[in-house]
């Protein structure tokens, strides 16, 4: 019975080190519940960890772009970020750390996650306001920068 016992915190730990996902597979952010987490990392860079969530309409995505070992810093990835983002038609501005795309009736919050080395970003389309300055959207930036899974 001991040995029943010994193997089966083994495998637990085994688990937990090397196949579990160390990021939920639902979040809740900014009144939505956003799933199915996708993993985006389509950069040469692999050691960064780049996943999103999204609701079901497809019209809110929380992004993340979590630096670990990586060489690179989060600053090259927010900008090859705000790049893609302009292609497509998104106008940015800057207050500091904060970038707010808009484009129509989309806007895009980009930042730095205060807690872990990260850049988060959280699309929104079809809000009831869109903002116009990274100011107008203090709060949904001030929760993006103190997100924790």
């Amino acid at each position: 019975m001991k040995n029943y016992v010994i193997i089966a915190v083994i495998v637990a730990v085994v688990y937990v080190v090397f196949f579990k996902d160390p990021y939920p597979s639902t979040v809740e952010f900014n009144g939505h519940t956003l799933g199915s987490k996708e993993d985006n990392n389509d950069t040469v860079d692999k050691k960064f960890d780049i996943f999103s969530y999204r609701d079901s309409s497809n019209h809110h995505i929380l992004m993340f772009g979590i630096r670990n070992n990586s060489t690179n810093t989060l600053d090259s990835l927010k900008e090859l970020y705000i790049a893609n983002f302009q292609r497509q038609g998104f106008k940015f501005k800057e207050d500091g750390e904060r970038q707010l795309g808009i484009k129509k009736d989309e806007a895009i919050y980009v930042t730095e996650a205060k807690n872990m080395e990260a850049i988060v970003m959280y699309v929104e389309k079809g809000g009831s306001s869109i903002p116009t300055s990274p100011s107008d959207g203090s709060s949904v930036f001030t929760d993006l920068e103190y997100f924790i899974f």
